[in-house]
């Protein structure tokens, strides 16, 4: 993918050196943005969410609206965020949660506490230079992604 997007540069370079009048066909030629949204994707799928989050979010700019995108930033911030939930499904861990335990048999009850006490002690913090990849992000990719989603009614699902 990287080698598209060098090959792209240098085709708009060429043609940017013979055509000084054909401003449009140019702009219809450059495919920069495709090529680092599917990078950008190529890199999440590999485990690689900071350089992916690079990637997509230069692409914010022209697609705004798709709604993928907005999910797939939102993954690459989480996944920055916290890699792996294996930690939380240790018996350890799941025994923190527990603060007291009442009555006996078919009434027995657990009281449970703060069972985040290993996720809350991290911070959002800057990532390569880019404040933009934090939790809060995260939450803001979510809800355009909910706001961009169409509004389906009832004649719709008839």
């Amino acid at each position: 993918m990287r080698r598209a997007l060098t090959e792209n540069n240098r085709l708009l370079i060429e043609q940017l050196n013979n055509n000084n009048d054909k401003q449009l066909i140019i702009h219809n030629i450059n495919r920069k943005y495709e090529i680092l949204y599917n990078l950008g994707l190529q890199l999440l799928f590999k485990q690689q969410p900071y350089s992916a989050f690079e990637c997509l979010i230069d692409v914010i700019n022209i697609y705004s609206n798709n709604i993928r995108l907005w999910l797939r930033l939102a993954e690459c911030c989480i996944m920055i965020y916290r890699s792996s939930n294996e930690d939380i499904f240790k018996l350890e861990e799941k025994l923190k949660c527990v603060l007291q335990s009442i009555g006996n048999g078919f009434h027995h009850k657990l009281i449970l506490g703060n069972c985040n006490t290993s996720t809350s002690a991290k911070k959002s913090s800057n990532i390569n230079g880019n404040d933009n990849c934090s939790m809060e992000f995260a939450l803001y990719c979510l809800k355009n992604a909910l706001t961009s989603l169409p509004i389906i009614t009832e004649a719709d699902l008839q």
